[in-house]
């Protein structure tokens, strides 16, 4: 069921907001809004065109809520869409005046601690397995692969990186959350595989190294779906994402004997305990650096 016009504009004003005003990225802007338009198909579901935001109650925010965990979505998920409603409001009240949030008083008990799962070193292989002759989408997902679990990277830095960024190079600059720059070493393997895809296009150093058929750059969902089927052509029954194969990099360098600083560096992460929530393997050295840097924190959030 699509949205009326009227709802379709409203939420397109609203990205535009999140985009200019609030300054959010690319990719929170596009969660926000699939969240709005999720609760906007709901409430069309049910009380047809003539409902209007002015019309929403608590007791529909819940059902939705409800919907949302019947359809088993993540915790995580669920905190996010809230988010993005209460936000949408607060949109809605700025910009057209209403003075209607019934979002606000509507809570969700997040207290699942899921811990993402890695591959292990067989599975990566596998993935990898090349069966010569490989065509253009299959050395184009082979790169991806090898840039997210060989260099630990988020699906947003993969796909803008542009081949004069690698090309011939050790390491690379990477501008990452927050416009934040790191560098990561760009191993043997991972030069092998961009090659063999630089070799079956017609490239120049510009140009972005992750691309569509029609030359443009490869959208994120797009990236998602490629793995996705990928992972299911090889037979790698376990769902294949970026942020798994970014997980599974972090894992397998802390298993080697990686430190956990450095570990925190290559990945981008401001905090240690946001790498603590990556490397669950290690936990307790993890737990046990943050401890000796941070004793106050850390005694304090235990208690």
């Amino acid at each position: 069921m699509g949205l009326t016009d009227v709802w379709q504009q409203q939420v397109e004003e609203y990205r535009s907001w999140l985009v200019h005003e609030r300054r959010v990225s690319r990719n929170t802007s596009l969660a926000y809004v699939m969240d709005v338009k999720a609760l906007a198909v709901f409430l069309q579901t049910h009380y047809g065109n003539s409902f209007f935001w002015k019309d929403v109650q608590i007791s529909d925010v819940r059902s939705w809520t409800a919907s949302l965990v019947s359809q088993e979505r993540a915790g995580s998920t669920i905190v996010r869409a809230l988010s993005a409603v209460r936000t949408f409001y607060t949109f809605m009240q700025s910009v057209h005046g209403l003075q209607h949030a019934p979002v606000q008083y509507v809570r969700f008990s997040h207290k699942e601690k899921r811990m993402p799962f890695s591959l292990t070193i067989h599975q990566i292989k596998i993935l990898l397995k090349t069966q010569e002759p490989l065509s253009w989408k299959e050395r184009r997902v082979h790169a991806l692969i090898a840039v997210l679990y060989g260099c630990g990277l988020r699906v947003s830095e993969a796909l803008a990186l542009r081949w004069k960024d690698v090309k011939g190079k050790s390491q690379a600059c990477i501008r990452g959350k927050g416009n934040k720059e790191r560098i990561v070493p760009i191993l043997p393997f991972v030069h092998n595989v961009l090659n063999n895809l630089w070799e079956a296009g017609s490239y120049r150093a510009e140009n972005h190294i992750f691309i569509g058929e029609k030359g443009d750059i490869l959208r994120r969902e797009v990236a998602l779906r490629v793995l996705r089927s990928h992972s299911v052509f090889v037979g790698c029954t376990d769902r294949i994402t970026p942020h798994v194969l970014r997980h599974s990099f972090a894992t397998h360098l802390l298993e080697a004997g990686g430190d956990v600083r450095k570990i925190q560096d290559l990945l981008g992460h401001v905090s240690i305990v946001t790498t603590q929530k990556y490397v669950h393997a290690g936990l307790p050295y993890v737990r046990g650096v943050y401890n000796e840097a941070h004793p106050r924190s850390y005694k304090e959030r235990v208690e």
